[in-house]
Order: C-alpha cells, then sequence, then structure tokens
C-alpha cells in the first residue's frame, strides 16, 4: 500500500506524489492536455529514474510494448507507471458536468453483488444515465454510464467512460460515503477504485484521514505542471 498526495482542480488538474514507506517514488501532473511524470526511485542505480511528458491524448501502446521486453522488476514498476498516468483520475474526482449539447437516455438495471455492510449477495437496483455526444461525422457514440444506486436513496455508485470505439476506458467505482473536511462535506464516497481495462491495471484509492481533506482552496496553474528539477533524463 502506498500513500497518495493529491491535489485537484477545475476543470481537469491533478497533481499526484506516491510514496512508499516516507521513500519518494513518483510525482505526476497533468493539466486536462498534457501530462508529466517523474519516476524518483528504482533499484537498478538510476538506470529507470526519468522524467515523461506526453499528451494526455496519444496511443502509448508502443512505449508500453518495449518496456514488456525487459522482465526486470524495475522495468515493470516502470511500465507500471507509464500506464499509471494521473489524468485517468481526473474524470474519476472531478466528475465533469452534463453538456446541453449531448444526448441523454436514462433506463434501470438489477444485477446481483457483494454488499459491502451486510458482507452477502443482494440483488441491487440502478438507475443509469448514459450520455451520448456527436463525433465529426454527426453520428451519437456513448461516451459516459452514470450508476446511480437506487437503494435507500439516490447515489451515485458507478461511471464508466468509453473511447471512440465504444469500448470502455475507465470504470470507476464510489464505496460507502462518509464525511470529509471535518463533516462540512457530507455523503461523498471515501473509496473510489478505478479499472482502466485498456491498461490492465486497478487501483483503490482510500481517504488515510478524511477530517483533514481540505476543500475549496484555489492554487496557480504552476502548481500543475511539474517539473524536472531532479535533472531526469527526459
Amino acid at each position: 500500500t502506498a500513500t497518495l498526495t493529491s491535489v485537484v482542480q477545475r476543470p481537469a488538474n491533478i497533481y499526484l506524489k506516491v510514496e512508499f514507506f516516507s521513500v519518494d517514488i513518483a510525482q505526476m501532473t497533468s493539466n486536462g492536455d498534457k501530462f508529466r511524470v517523474a519516476v524518483l526511485k528504482d533499484n537498478s542505480g538510476g538506470k529507470f529514474k526519468k522524467f515523461v511528458l506526453g499528451s494526455n491524448n496519444a496511443d502509448y501502446a508502443k512505449l508500453e510494448r518495449g518496456l514488456k521486453k525487459d522482465t526486470s522488476d524495475d522495468a515493470q514498476s516502470v511500465s507500471s507507471f507509464s500506464r499509471l498516468r494521473p489524468q485517468h483520475f481526473t474524470d474519476a474526482i472531478l466528475i465533469r458536468p452534463t453538456d446541453s449539447q449531448n444526448t441523454y437516455l436514462q433506463s434501470t438495471i438489477y444485477q446481483i453483488e457483494e454488499d459491502e455492510v451486510q458482507k452477502k449477495k443482494v440483488m441491487r437496483g440502478y438507475y443509469l444515465l448514459d450520455e451520448y455526444s456527436k463525433d465529426s461525422n454527426g453520428d451519437l457514440k456513448i461516451s459516459r454510464r452514470f450508476w446511480f444506486d437506487r437503494v435507500v436513496s439516490i447515489r451515485l455508485a458507478r461511471q464508466q467512460l468509453f473511447d471512440n470505439k465504444g469500448e470502455i476506458e475507465s470504470d470507476i467505482v464510489y464505496g460507502q460515503e462518509g464525511n470529509l473536511a471535518n463533516g462540512e462535506y457530507k455523503n461523498l464516497p471515501l473509496r473510489i477504485m478505478v479499472t482502466r481495462p485498456k491498461e490492465k491495471y486497478s487501483i483503490s484509492l482510500t481517504y488515510q484521514s478524511p477530517e483533514s481533506v481540505k476543500i475549496g482552496n484555489n492554487y496557480k496553474p504552476d502548481v500543475f505542471e511539474l517539473k524536472n528539477t531532479w535533472g531526469l533524463d527526459e
């Protein structure tokens, strides 16, 4: 389990710092368009310490295939960070608002699943809200699907993001709700699970101390533009 320090700000800014037993492993930023990742720790004399700059919309499958050829533990760690990019968490934490230019379709679904509180299988009902946007040809394509839990009260339980081919890009599950910032902000998820099928990874985010979370601060743009102060190879 790693410690993750994060700062997020609308519309799509994020800063992440990853530590393991107080050792700085990596830092990452994204401003919604570009991302920057500094891999700061390895066990190969600095061989895999890099500063990576890239576009959020680019396909890095070729880079990942190259890293997979090196089967060492350090290479696989770098490969993991190449998949674990900061913008993957932006839509999970900062949910984009609906847009009047898009089309929305509501439906319902029931499924059997494990209840976190009762620790047993239950039949749970959801309202689904599908968002469709127009592509360059004017055709409608699904972009997001929201799952609202219908039990007791309406709660956003899940969000799925789709790529241009209609395949799931991110599957985000919101866990049990609680209070943040000494109870000032109520009924917010205390656990967020992000699954990226294409990159083949899942990560669970849990607040270490929900009461100490700070909400409402404003940050300058340079907070979300990581600088290579370590002199790493870029």
